[in-house]
């Protein structure tokens, strides 16, 4: 027999006592189980969530960018450095599912943001061109924004603009 009660835990002074002096209740030999509360079922009606794999560039990784992002959209690509767009330098190039966007945030106390776009079906032509003899140049040539950079970062945003345009058809 226990030596205290299984109840409310009290000091039991007479192994063959049947009733708790304490709480009253009968004295049993094991222990009383916890309560397991069944799991409560979602109902049909709750909103559905939708989960979808996070991007390492994607909008919950800090990019400066995600505020310029629409509902839905995720970035699939971003270049490692900056670019010359279109006259202006130090911008970074992102490929989104939507569109071709190029950034830069300007500042450290006041801020000013540059930002150009393209949607992809305002895309009407990208191409590659290198030019010169013995000192090539490579640029990105997208409709009529040119865009230069590194060899690695214009190859890799030539290519992943491709893999959008075609996820888009």
């Amino acid at each position: 027999m226990p030596k205290f009660c299984s109840e409310c835990g009290a000091n039991l002074p007479n192994e063959n006592m049947k009733f708790c002096s304490e709480c009253g209740k009968p004295i049993t030999s094991a222990p009383p189980q916890p309560e397991i509360k069944k799991p409560e079922l979602i109902p049909d009606s709750a909103p559905k969530i939708e989960q979808k794999p996070i991007s390492e560039t994607s909008r919950l990784s800090g990019l400066k960018i995600e505020k310029y992002l629409i509902p839905n959209e995720i970035i699939n690509y971003a270049t490692k450095g900056s670019l010359y767009v279109g006259g202006e330098a130090g911008l970074r190039g992102y490929v989104t599912n939507n569109r071709v966007i190029f950034y830069t945030s300007i500042g450290l106390i006041i801020k000013k943001d540059r930002l150009h776009e393209i949607p992809l079906q305002d895309l009407k032509y990208y191409k590659i061109v290198e030019e010169g003899l013995v000192f090539k140049v490579m640029y990105l040539q997208l409709n009529d924004l040119k865009i230069k950079g590194d060899r690695s970062d214009i190859l890799d945003l030539y290519k992943a603009i491709q893999v959008a345009k075609h996820g888009t058809k």
